[in-house]
């Protein structure tokens, strides 16, 4: 599989670090509060004995101080729920984190399914589901979670002034518990600078946006991990050469090749190319060639065929029109033209094997039309056991004529255009990761 989390070709994976860390707890336990409690009743038990309090006095103080200890009771209460909603949201502001930390860093993974099964598992421990088709409670939990952290902070800030005044009330009517009151007091003063520390990510609309976003693109990723396949599509190249070298690769987030896979090789086939070729062609037909025929006494009578040129020799050029293919050996139709040393020019035509290499070799053999030299019998007789006589014996020239003779020819051409080979490197198309 690939890991199409962090390696893909033209988008990268926009990844945040976690920045929302809560402060230190700074939350007294149940039993230090308990025991403070318990020793300010203890206190004025004792006062009562000593005849230092009244019972009417004591029982006042008493009745303020369960005042006061509703009101802490309910503080803390609010306190302790505020701090693990934090302590909730700010783990689900790092599930998408933990998530890519699970998918690793490696650009190839062959073992994603164990690593999408670590996923759905941490995903479970933290929202208690992991079917993607119920995917909306998690979303729903991240909302009533943050909205219930919203209010307990509303509800903290209000309840602070009044726990504030009811425990100075208590230090007016008792002189003897300020020490207690004066920690209580600087208690709320440390508490509250945390609450309101705490409390930006509800009141300040970036740090908010940011904080829901974080959690929300965790389940948004978590979904796309579920459903990912680990697999992933190139760029659609067009095949133009005749043979295709394609080595596909992945990039990092920075656009960086991380990975490259190997080499794939492969012969283009269907459609018509045309390529051009030059080299030798021989056709078989020649000029003619006749010789003067002398009598006795030495004078010139006629002609007769002298040595035969059965054979035509030049350099030429062929076009050759074939549908290319994966084949060694690709048949086709040529034509082309050769210039004589005379400047004259001869036309070619018939049917290739083209011969596939690094640079192709080409077997032609067809009809060509050369222009070659024949006799002109405008001053000859018709020929006699093959000899044709003068006419007259004032003209015992031979005379040829320039014309063009059709004759069966075969040629070795050398395509000059050399065989394209194209090594092309593909990355990988960021939205194909689909089953």
């Amino acid at each position: 599989g690939v890991n199409t989390f962090r390696y893909r070709a033209d988008l990268t994976v926009s990844e945040t670090n976690f920045d929302f860390d809560l402060p230190d707890n700074i939350m007294p336990t149940e039993e230090s509060r308990n025991s403070e409690d318990d020793s300010l009743n203890s206190d004025i038990e004792d006062l009562k004995i000593a005849g230092k309090l009244t019972d009417q006095k004591a029982s006042i103080i008493q009745d303020m101080w369960a005042k006061v200890q509703k009101k802490s009771n309910a503080w803390y209460k609010d306190l302790g729920d505020y701090q693990k909603a934090l302590i909730q949201l700010q783990q689900y502001a790092r599930v998408k984190k933990r998530i890519l930390d699970i998918i690793g860093e490696e650009p190839v993974l062959p073992d994603y399914k164990s690593r999408k099964e670590a996923v759905a598992n941490y995903f479970y421990g933290v929202y208690g589901e992991k079917d993607i088709s119920r995917v909306t409670h998690a979303t729903e939990t991240i909302d009533s979670t943050f909205q219930k952290a919203s209010g307990l902070l509303y509800s903290l800030k209000q309840q602070h002034p009044q726990l504030l005044q009811a425990f100075t009330a208590l230090e007016k009517q008792y002189n003897e518990c300020a020490a207690y009151v004066t920690a209580r007091k600087q208690a709320l003063a440390s508490q509250l600078e945390w609450i309101t520390q705490t409390g930006t990510v509800f009141t300040d609309a970036s740090k908010k946006t940011k904080l829901l976003d974080d959690m929300h693109s965790g389940v948004t990723l978590y979904v796309h991990v579920a459903d990912a396949s680990f697999s992933i599509e190139t760029k659609v190249i067009q095949a133009k050469a005749d043979e295709m070298r394609i080595t596909p690769f992945l990039k990092d987030q920075k656009g960086n090749k991380a990975y490259e896979f190997g080499t794939y090789g492969f012969r283009t086939r269907g459609g018509v190319k045309v390529d051009f070729s030059a080299g030798y062609l021989l056709s078989f037909q020649g000029n003619d060639n006749y010789e003067l025929v002398k009598n006795e006494d030495g004078e010139t009578t006629g002609v007769q065929k002298g040595n035969e040129d059965r054979l035509t020799h030049t350099i030429g050029a062929l076009a050759h029109i074939y549908g290319r293919g994966w084949r060694d050996v690709q048949p086709g139709f040529s034509a082309g033209a050769s210039l004589s040393e005379n400047g004259s020019l001869g036309f070619y035509s018939g049917l290739s094997l083209l011969f596939n290499g690094q640079s192709r070799v080409v077997f032609t053999a067809g009809v060509s039309f050369t222009q070659l030299d024949e006799l002109n019998t405008a001053n000859l007789e018709r020929p006699e056991n093959g000899i044709r006589a003068f006419s007259t014996a004032t003209d015992t020239e031979i005379r040829y004529d320039q014309t063009y003779r059709p004759a069966f020819f075969i040629g070795l051409t050398y395509n000059f255009s050399k065989k394209k080979k194209e090594d092309t490197e593909v990355g990988a198309d960021a939205d194909s990761d689909t089953e």
